[in-house]
């Protein structure tokens, strides 16, 4: 077993170091130069496709082209571009934002552009009064990143994800054949691998772990063999494999592993115990592992009989409240796993769920794995040291008690977790009386049921509690657009402008419009990237005889003036100085930043007044596609797909987005509303925040249907007996696999 444990993980160990080796950036730059250069040779094949053909034919032209490259952007990302006397007239594609040409123009000068849509190379030829442009796409640049729009490298370019695309030179250039200058590879990401190719990773790592685990379990089974004792030994193993795991945990080892998708706390970090998805699994799967061998070490045990009867009550006691302390923490571990987690449980589409969905499922379907085999072994002891079913109720009733006053007085309590426990008890009940050396499947089936049914309650009540809370953060966020740390932000950008003596030089040689342009390119890319990327964020440097044509109307003012009355008129300062906010938003947010900065111009010290707009750049919030316009490069936004709301001031509707149609006044909403926040109505369930005397909103998320609530159940349950099934599999049979009825009239009832 330890040979098979050494295997596994230096599988993982050689897989993991090839894939790092292949996307490593002097290999993918090596690869690029080479995949380019063949791209170049292809586009020049294509343009000299295009080129024999005769355009004045429109007809015969335009069947040349859907024959030839009628999928060619799909299947190759290669567009073909007509222009006859600099105007476009043929095109294969509308993908390509084609450009205005003329002999004058810069447009496709160079053998590379960036376009909305992304990076493409560019070959042209020019015959006569027409130039022929091929194009080929090298790497998505979108705006917008969602799971509806591509990124990364286009399929023919062997690039990771975390590569981009930088049009100045940097350390991993890449060149043409003919040694011009293309673009530079920049790393501004840590590399990950490909998500199937992470969790075999992760599987052969943990099947290493789980292995070696077994290993040491055979060694305390010779000692065993030699010693007695097999309680106490197996009692150091666990304690063993504890002091394994937290050495793991601490040091985290391996650094491979700790380096994959499911250790990020993004995902889900609940405590030092459990501070990622792919510990918690560890976790479970280990527990899994042990509670399993402790099933297989209590199955026919004969033993017991030469303990002192008090020490036997005493024993089965003790089980049956250690079962009943498993019963709780499971129970908390579920729902704690819902509510600290970023990932959905709603398993009613499970196929379109992400990966780390599915994860979640297998965690709480492990959890109870693991449960069912304590359960079992409960019942082996209780089987075993009492009999008769007063002495059962003696020992369990208290224990029951017991668990109702601790969550009662917690705050934990809940009546159909209450019930469930009952029915295991029952359930417990006769396995103590029958105890069979075998699992049967009957009882299988039964105890299953009820773990599927109290995960699947656990998981839609903790769901409706953290979408409930998600819904207070997202009304407190809709009633207040202001944003604390980009003020804080704001504040330090402007001290600094305020000592940079580098723009106070380019600032006394602007005296025109276009170096006015690059002082606002300069502040932009040095004090309003980053985090302000999530951000409209649009800079204006104010000269003293600047005028600024506003439209619509055709109005010319002076730069100082318009934004000076702008602030006078319609803005709030808030505690940044020179820092101001839109008090007549709604839920967007607009601030103004007024900063002065000195200069001299032939000794003569100058002000310059730069004003800063910044805007949010939440386009989902409005009509429209917003899932298409969200974009997840910005963490910090609320994604407010699939809820409806709605501002009321002074009574009235002032604005509503969303599926839902609410009433153009609010006494209907106060009406139902009563003393809770939350009420359900016409279908949805809505959420009141009023943000001062005169002004409410209104956030609401459509119920869910029965089919949504019960659809966990099915998978849950599925997945437990696969589990049961692969073990049985794998180990042997203990699981007897036939219908066990344990009475002759349960068998009447049945057929009747």
């Amino acid at each position: 077993m330890l040979f098979i444990s050494m295997l596994f993980f230096l599988s993982a160990v050689i897989i993991s170091s090839l894939v790092k080796n292949y996307y490593s950036p002097d290999k993918v730059s090596k690869r690029l130069k080479s995949e380019i250069a063949a791209a170049l040779s292809n586009l020049e094949t294509e343009i000299k496709k295009v080129a024999v053909q005769n355009t004045d034919d429109k007809n015969a032209f335009l069947g040349f082209l859907g024959k030839n490259y009628k999928d060619a952007f799909n299947q190759k990302g290669i567009e073909i571009l007509v222009y006859k006397n600099d105007s476009l007239k043929f095109w294969t594609s509308d993908v390509f934002a084609a450009p205005f040409v003329n002999k004058d123009s810069a447009n496709f000068s160079l053998s590379i552009v960036r376009n909305g849509s992304g990076y493409y190379l560019v070959k042209q030829l020019r015959v006569k009064n027409e130039l022929i442009i091929a194009l080929q796409l090298i790497q998505y640049n979108y705006r917008f990143s969602n799971q509806y729009l591509p990124t990364g490298f286009y399929k023919s370019f062997s690039a990771p994800d975390n590569a981009g695309i930088e049009l100045s030179p940097g350390k991993y250039n890449i060149n043409s054949p003919s040694g011009e200058f293309l673009f530079s590879i920049s790393y501004q990401q840590p590399f990950e691998m490909a998500i199937w190719l992470q969790y075999l990773v992760f599987t052969l790592y943990i099947t290493s772990f789980l292995c070696f685990i077994l290993a040491i379990f055979i060694l305390y089974e010779l000692l065993i063999n030699e010693f007695g004792r097999k309680w106490l030994f197996f009692f150091f193993f666990i304690f063993d494999v504890i002091i394994l795991r937290a050495i793991q945990l601490y040091f985290r080892f391996p650094a491979d592993l700790y380096q994959l998708q499911l250790f990020n706390p993004a995902f889900f970090a609940s405590s030092d115990l459990l501070p990622s998805l792919g510990d918690f699994l560890i976790n479970t799967l280990i527990g899994v592992q042990l509670s399993y061998l402790a099933f297989k070490k209590a199955s026919g045990n004969t033993q017991f009989a030469s303990i002192n009867i008090i020490f036997r009550h005493l024993f089965a006691a003790l089980s049956v409240l250690f079962l009943i302390t498993i019963y709780y923490f499971l129970t908390q571990t579920i729902s704690d796993l819902v509510l600290n987690s970023s990932i959905s449980f709603h398993f009613e589409n499970i196929l379109s769920l992400p990966s780390m969905s599915h994860v979640g499922l297998l965690i709480i379907a492990t959890l109870l794995l693991g449960f069912f085999f304590i359960f079992e072994v409960t019942g082996k002891i209780l089987s075993a040291f009492i009999k008769g079913a007063r002495l059962f109720i003696y020992i369990t009733i208290p224990a029951v008690l017991a668990y109702v006053l601790y969550t009662y007085f917690s705050g934990n309590f809940d009546i159909v977790n209450s019930i469930l426990l009952l029915f295991l008890i029952i359930i417990l009940y006769f396995i103590s009386v029958n105890s069979p050396v075998t699992i049967k499947t009957s009882r299988i089936i039964v105890v299953v049921v009820l773990l599927s049914a109290l995960a699947t309650y656990i998981v839609n009540n903790s769901e409706s509690i953290r979408e409930n809370e998600k819904r207070k953060i997202l009304a407190t966020h809709l009633s207040d657009a202001r944003d604390n740390l980009a003020e804080y932000y704001f504040s330090e950008a402007s001290k600094n402008i305020k000592l940079d003596s580098t723009l106070s030089g380019i600032l006394s040689l602007a005296k025109s419009e276009n170096p006015a342009n690059d002082v606002s390119s300069y502040i932009r890319k040095k004090y309003f990237s980053g985090y302000w990327n999530k951000y409209v964020v649009q800079i204006t440097v104010c000269q003293p005889d600047k005028k600024l044509n506003i439209m619509p109307g055709n109005i010319i003012t002076g730069c100082d003036d318009y934004f000076n009355g702008k602030i006078s008129q319609f803005m709030k300062p808030v505690s940044v100085p020179g820092l101001y906010f839109l008090r007549q938003s709604i839920d967007a947010m607009y601030y103004l930043g007024k900063i002065e900065v000195k200069h001299y111009e032939s000794g003569v010290e100058k002000n310059n007044s730069i004003f800063v707009e910044i805007s949010s750049n939440d386009i989902w919030k409005g009509l429209g596609y917003p899932e298409l316009l969200f974009d997840t490069k910005n963490a910090s936004s609320d994604n407010l797909f699939g809820y409806s709301y709605a501002f009321y001031y002074k009574g009235e509707l002032v604005k509503n987005v969303g599926k839902f149609s609410y009433d153009i006044d609010n006494i209907q909403i106060l009406k139902h509303k009563g003393e809770n926040e939350f009420f359900v109505s016409f279908g949805y369930s809505h959420f009141v925040l009023k943000v001062e005397k005169n002004t409410m909103v209104v956030i609401s998320k459509e119920v869910p249907r029965l089919s949504d609530l019960i659809s966990p159940f099915s998978y849950i349950f599925l997945l437990i007996l696969i589990m049961l099934l692969l073990i049985n599999l794998l180990t042997g049979s203990l699981l007897q696999w036939n219908i066990g009825i344990y009475t002759f009239r349960l068998r009447l009832q049945l057929r009747l």
